[in-house]
């Protein structure tokens, strides 16, 4: 966390339990993935956070300013709770350690986050590890950067 605070990244801790709605925004594999349960004083459904990213999501939505955008990072660590485990051998309830950066160009905010996530893992006193990127946009833009051909 420290890694975190030391770039600027603002520490914020969602609640673990929300109405169902609100926490799921419409996203059925995530609202699947959410365990429910019923607000004894209401009778709405509350869920138990699956992931922390929409509810940080949501939370940079409603402070930033539109007509002045600015840069924000967001950390956050805790517990999720997941209906099914990530893979068999794995528990439903892990704890989450995570950054989101909202409001950088790219490809500043892509090469932000890889040096984050290398930093992050190496503060935690790890020396032989992988960043794995999904996102093929990232990697081929890296590569460009590096001048490495790539194949499309």
């Amino acid at each position: 966390m420290d890694w975190l605070f030391s770039h600027d990244y603002a520490l914020l801790i969602p609640p673990l339990a929300e109405h169902l709605e609100t926490l799921t925004a419409g996203d059925e594999s995530l609202e699947l993935n959410t365990f429910k349960i019923t607000d004894t004083t209401s009778g709405r459904t509350l869920g138990i956070r699956a992931d922390h990213t929409p509810q940080v999501q949501r939370f940079n939505a409603a402070t930033t300013n539109t007509d002045t955008p600015k840069i924000s990072r967001y950390c956050y660590f805790g517990p999720v709770l997941m209906t099914k485990p990530p893979q068999p051998w794995q528990w439903r309830e892990e704890m989450q350690l995570g950054a989101e950066l909202f409001g950088s160009l790219e490809p500043f905010g892509d090469w932000e986050m890889a040096r984050l996530a290398a930093g992050t893992l190496a503060a935690a006193g790890l020396d032989d590890f992988c960043v794995d990127l999904g996102h093929a946009g990232i990697v081929h833009r890296l590569l460009r950067e590096a001048k490495v051909p790539t194949q499309s």
